[in-house]
């Protein structure tokens, strides 16, 4: 009963909330790429579905990140600069879309 009453109050407080776990997880860990970001909640058992939405509706914050990394590392060769986003978790595409749209510019 003690246990119940605890975690009803956990739960009204939204302490076991994943959702605003995941969602913290990731305002907290912006300069990190989807792939680590997935990975990390998965290790504390947060559920892909909860992840995944919260990861798509990041896509712009995540375009904005790699192109901090870019202008960082600009002076480096493009291969560089590509390991260096896959290191930090970031996929490929989205690194190939945010190049391409630097391109277009």
């Amino acid at each position: 009963e003690i246990i119940n009453t605890v975690l009803e109050k956990l739960e009204g407080k939204g302490y076991l909330d994943d959702f605003s776990l995941v969602e913290q997880y990731i305002k907290n860990h912006e300069k990190y790429g989807r792939k680590k970001i997935e990975y990390e909640l998965n290790k504390k058992g947060i559920s892909n579905s909860k992840i995944k939405e919260l990861l798509d509706n990041n896509i712009e914050n995540e375009f904005k990140e790699i192109e901090k990394v870019i202008e960082k590392l600009k002076d480096k060769p493009l291969d560089k600069i590509i390991t260096a986003l896959m290191r930090k978790g970031f996929e490929y595409k989205s690194i190939k879309s945010v190049l391409d749209r630097r391109k277009e510019c």
